[in-house]
């Protein structure tokens, strides 16, 4: 497993897909503090990591799995693995690498962006929210974003050994990161008898980050902390067990 994690590494650090989604992310991370000012909110959110790392995160998941089908490699991969799982692993493994490296490199372009739009207008041991500072929020922010990255990594793999179609992954990507949160209001909100169930739909799991961040949150989706961090992981365990039986079953 060590021998094909590092060659995975090694693969994946030559990708030019490694160096334009970093790229991308570090541009939408601009973007968004030129356009939404450095509010404490948009702060303590690390100017809306969670939305864009995970947008980055579904289309380099399904990709790096795609490009072994698409240019004939992954029948070499099987052959050299020991198993499946941990060929199946080693990649997932390298990808939720990668989104530690992405809140890394949030961390630092928040702190960079607060310096050069506003200064030391804003404490970071400023309260915030009621109840915490603002340095605690934002890593709190972090934190729930990389729990969240597990569920959108595993969900992406799964997706591709289902439809086998990287674009329409990517679209379903897109989809669930610009409208999943409304998407799971509006299906809590259409059955208001069956909210306790309806709660613990998949797409309610896109609150978790905001929710560690910022507790308003949880009247939204309805879940405790502990409740939304615990759903987030076993759904991601979940769609990593179904996706590696349909890459098990997947011709190479």
């Amino acid at each position: 497993m060590k021998k094909r994690l590092a060659e995975e590494i090694f693969k994946f650090r030559h990708q030019p897909v490694a160096f334009y989604g970093t790229l991308a992310f570090v541009i939408l991370l601009i973007y968004t503090g030129l356009n939404e000012g450095a509010t404490p909110q948009m702060l303590a959110l690390g100017f809306g990591t969670n939305q864009w790392l995970a947008l980055v995160l579904f289309a380099l998941s399904s990709s790096i799995f795609a490009m072994e089908y698409q240019h004939g490699t992954i029948l070499m991969l099987v052959y050299k693995s020991s198993s499946r799982l941990s060929l199946y692993l080693a990649k997932f493994l390298v990808v939720f690498l990668y989104s530690v490296l992405l809140a890394g490199i949030s961390l630092v372009v928040t702190f960079g962006l607060k310096i050069i739009l506003i200064g030391g207008k804003y404490s970071w041991v400023m309260p915030i929210n009621g109840r915490q500072s603002l340095l605690t929020a934002l890593l709190l922010n972090l934190a729930g974003t990389l729990i969240y990255g597990l569920f959108i990594i595993s969900l992406a793999f799964m997706l591709l050994m289902l439809v086998k179609l990287n674009v329409a992954v990517v679209g379903i990507g897109f989809a669930i990161g610009f409208i999943g949160a409304s998407l799971s209001r509006a299906f809590i909100g259409a059955f208001p008898q069956l909210s306790g169930i309806a709660k613990w739909n998949p797409l309610n799991m896109i609150f978790v980050s905001q929710q560690l961040a910022d507790p308003k949150y949880a009247r939204l989706s309805l879940l405790s902390n502990s409740q939304i961090i615990l759903a987030t992981i076993l759904y991601a365990l979940l769609f990593m067990v179904i996706g590696f039986n349909l890459f098990k079953r997947r011709r190479v």
